[in-house]
């Protein structure tokens, strides 16, 4: 599984989101 991290917060906090939706 590959994560993209981003020093955006904007996108910091939507990959965060992403990343709990697909661990769920």
């Amino acid at each position: 599984m590959q994560v993209k991290h981003k020093q955006t917060s904007s996108d910091l906090k939507t990959d965060r989101d992403t990343t709990s939706c697909n661990f769920l």
